[in-house]
This record gives C-alpha cells, structure tokens and sequence, in this order.
C-alpha cells in the first residue's frame, strides 16, 4: 500500500460487513416469502434475464454501507459532503424506490429528478466539470452556465447509462466495484490520502452487495443503487478532477467507457431504428451476451446459468478500458489515444455482433414453450410499453 500501510484496516472491513450481513438479511428474508408485497413479478419483462420473485432493494444495502462509512470513520467528510449528496440524490432515489416495489414511475420523471439534484448540488458547491483537455470545450468551460450545462448532463448520462447496463447479476455492482479500485489507484498514485479512503469505502460497499449477487442473483441491485451509484461516483469523478491537476480527463471517461459505451450505441441504435429512446429492447452488450452463451449451452438451467456466464464475460470485457485509465492517468495523449482505440475496436465489435444477433447466428431453435418467444430481438405488439427490470433508462434490476 505504500503510502497508506500504516493506515487502520477495520473501517473497510466494518464497512463491508454491514452491507453484506443487510443484502444477505434481505434475500433471506426475500426467499422465505417475508418481502413478497415489495417484490414485483418482473420475470416476463421485455428485458428479464431471471427467473422467480426477486427482491429489489440492494441498492439501499449499498447506500447504508457507504453512509454509514463516512458518518462514523469520516465525519467531518459525511457533514460537508456525503450526507449532501443524498440530499440531492433524494428525489431521484425516492422515485427509484417505489419502481423497486412495483410503483412503476415514468422514466422522464426520473430522469427530471436526477437532473434536478445535479442542478442542486452544483449551485451549492459551485463544483463543475474542470476541464476535458480538449481546447475548445476548455475555453467554453470558463463560461459558468456552459460548466453548469455540460456537467449536469455528464452526471445524469452516467446515471442513466449504470441503470442501463444492471441487466445481468453482478454487471452493474462489479463495473462500479472496478471502477472505485481504479480510482483508488489513481488516488494513491497521487498521494491524496482522503480521496483513497473514498473510493475504497465506496468499493467495499459495493462489494458487499456484490457478493449477494452474483452469481445467484439473490438480491438485485435495483434502480435506486443503479442510480446512486451512477450519481455518488459521477460526483466523485468530477471531484477528482478538481482535487488532482495532474488526472487527465481521457482517463477518467476510460474508467467509465464500458456504461458510457453501452448509453452511446443505445441512443444511437434507437435513433437510427426512429424509436423511443425510452422503448426497451435486448441489444445491448450484455444481452447480446447472454444470447452467445445460451447458444453454447443445454440443459433445462441454460437460463439461469447463462446469466452469470454472460455477466462475468462482459465485465472482463469492460477491464481493458479501465486498466488503461488507470495506466495513463496522468498522461493526457496516451489515454486520448487508447480512448480512441477502445472507441473503434468496441464499436466495430458492436455492429458485427448486432449484425450477427440479427440474423439469427446466436438463437437456439425454438422449442415451441411460448415462453422462448420473450427472448426475441424485436418487440412485438405492444410490449414497447411495458417495464423492464433489468437495465433501460426504464426500471433497473437484473443486477
């Protein structure tokens, strides 16, 4: 460890056990049927990737662990900064919960509460976006309302895009997990001893859920922690970039490509196919994924197994970015550079297998159970309109 060796241990350890001990209290008390008027039938939903009543509320697991991290090892840190950032996180995370439950919500609605928090916290810490190292948006950034303008829509396109890609167990919860690790690292390479605390904190949260969840998808992370981790840690990025000169901008959007990734081809998809950017489909990555492993396995568990096989693929998918976010942290033209490289391989990599996806190369032969025609590529009828637990800018939960 370095610089933080002689550093106590026990916050993290203590940090871990109570989000671990509350996920695993609530998928116990989920599988005993203690939970079932808080849990939704979500398995026919256009995207489900699960079978059963699953309960959704590991966010909450999530939050506590992290709160509970900062109130009692950092206080003077949860005062003038963590407990502000639930404040602000509120009305987002309040829709969030009653979407976990059942209470479906319109996803704009939930998108205006996110946006409005961001506008909240940003008036009040006067915290925006830095820089980005490119000259032009550097200079427009010394205009407040544009740093105002394109920091909120960082912070609610990370939110949404972490909401998208908690379609499988452990996906969501294990990308943030290495992104907190990674910005660790960055901080202890830095020498900033309180940044290192906060991300590591963060990570052992997170993990302790984590471990819930994969690869039985015991508890599901839901939208409420797919938003307040998108929201904690675009918030933490940002503050990154203020506390350290030398963090290169390219880094941190390499840390993030694999959410922004999956929000990029997602609008795009939507836009070039003229349909709602709100109507969910299953070409995303990690579905496509679980498409490729179902049709590589047999047996009546194909279903539940291809969930965790398919998670696991995608995440050390999603490590190459980080790693070279991490490498070239402080090296603003080789992490430009490797952005640019991930952007054409992932990219080029996406169309061949939607193309491939499309055409069928990927689907098992139907076995006649009406149930197989839920996984198709293409809704039929009006499905558009229903709910989906597991990664949209509607309902999160797979994960």
């Amino acid at each position: 460890m370095g610089l933080y060796s002689n550093q106590p241990f026990w916050p993290h350890l203590i940090t871990f056990l109570v989000s671990f001990s509350l996920a695993a209290a609530i998928a116990i008390a989920g599988w005993c049927g203690r939970l079932h008027g808080l849990t939704p039938d979500t398995e026919r939903a256009v995207q489900s990737s699960h079978a059963g009543r699953v309960p959704r509320l590991g966010g909450m697991c999530v939050i506590f662990g992290m709160t509970l991290a900062a109130m009692v090892f950092f206080p003077e840190q949860f005062w003038r900064g963590h407990l502000f950032i639930i404040v602000c996180a509120f009305p987002a995370l309040c829709l969030a919960i009653l979407e976990d439950v059942g209470r479906q919500t319109p996803p704009s609605l939930r998108l205006a509460a996110t946006f409005a928090g961001t506008a909240f916290y940003m008036m009040a810490t006067n915290e925006f976006l830095p820089r980005t190292d490119v000259a032009v948006i550097d200079e427009l950034l010394k205009y407040p309302t544009f740093a105002f303008a394109l920091s909120m829509v960082l912070v609610a396109a990370t939110v949404q895009s972490m909401n998208l890609i908690d379609g499988l167990n452990g996906l969501c919860s294990g990308i943030a997990f290495l992104i907190c690790v990674c910005l660790a690292y960055i901080a202890q390479a830095a020498g900033q001893t309180a940044l290192f605390y906060l991300a590591t904190t963060s990570a052992v949260a997170i993990l302790g859920f984590f471990v819930v969840n994969f690869p039985s998808g015991s508890l599901f992370l839901g939208d409420t922690g797919a938003y307040w981790i998108g929201f904690s840690l675009s918030l933490m990025a940002i503050h990154f970039l203020w506390q350290i000169d030398s963090l290169a901008p390219p880094a941190m959007l390499l840390l993030f490509f694999w959410p922004a990734y999956d929000l990029t081809v997602t609008v795009c998809r939507r836009l070039v196919s003229r349909r709602h950017l709100f109507s969910p489909d299953r070409l995303h990555p990690h579905q496509i994924a679980v498409r490729f492993v179902r049709r590589r396995l047999s047996g009546p568990q194909r279903r539940r197994a291809a969930n965790p096989i398919a998670s696991f693929l995608t995440i050390v998918l999603a490590v190459p970015p980080m790693l070279l976010g991490a490498i070239f942290w402080s090296r603003p033209e080789a992490a430009w550079a490797a952005l640019g490289v991930c952007v054409l391989i992932y990219g080029s990599a996406y169309v061949w297998a939607v193309t491939a996806a499309r055409a069928g190369a990927w689907r098992r032969p139907s076995s006649g159970n009406p149930r197989h025609f839920r996984y198709g590529l293409e809704l039929k009828g009006g499905q558009e309109g229903r709910s989906s637990p597991t990664g949209e800018f509607t309902p999160g939960g797979g994960g």
